[in-house]
């Protein structure tokens, strides 16, 4: 098993009715410089 596996699986132990696997989430973060730009995005005109 590879480093970047262990890290992501090392000590998961599923229970009963549980995944196999561990499942990843993956998220995404995003930086805005004001609440403007952000309205900018979400609400253009």
């Amino acid at each position: 098993m590879r480093d970047e596996t262990k890290c992501l699986r090392a000590g998961y132990t599923p229970g009963n009715a549980e995944p196999r696997v561990l499942p990843i989430a993956q998220s995404t973060a995003y930086v805005y410089d004001s609440a403007e730009e952000v309205g900018q995005y979400l609400m253009p005109l």
